[in-house]
């Protein structure tokens, strides 16, 4: 916790853990990416090949409380990835 402005009561919070959950959720976003290409896949009558492309994408951090538009105040954060992964399909 820091402390904001001086002339302001409110105590800020930063998300210092990032370096810890990006690994894990590059790999989380990859293996759902997978799962979707499969459905894709399945409905159009194809299987999934190899990867063709994949892009790391945006990675966000929003507050626990979607309601409000101000992250910084409120400790509980949620951290989320938008990636672009392309599968061939065969």
């Amino acid at each position: 916790m820091l402390q904001s402005e001086p002339w302001s009561a409110e105590p800020k919070y930063y998300f210092t853990k990032f370096k810890e959950l990006k690994k894990d959720m590059l790999a989380e976003a990859t293996k759902e990416a997978k799962e979707a290409a499969q459905e894709f896949a399945t409905n159009s009558g194809s299987s999934v090949g190899k990867m063709r492309r994949a892009n790391q994408g945006v990675f966000q951090i929003l507050p626990g409380n979607r309601t409000q538009e101000d992250q910084v105040f409120f400790p509980e954060k949620i951290v989320r990835i938008v990636s672009k992964v392309d599968y061939f399909l065969e």
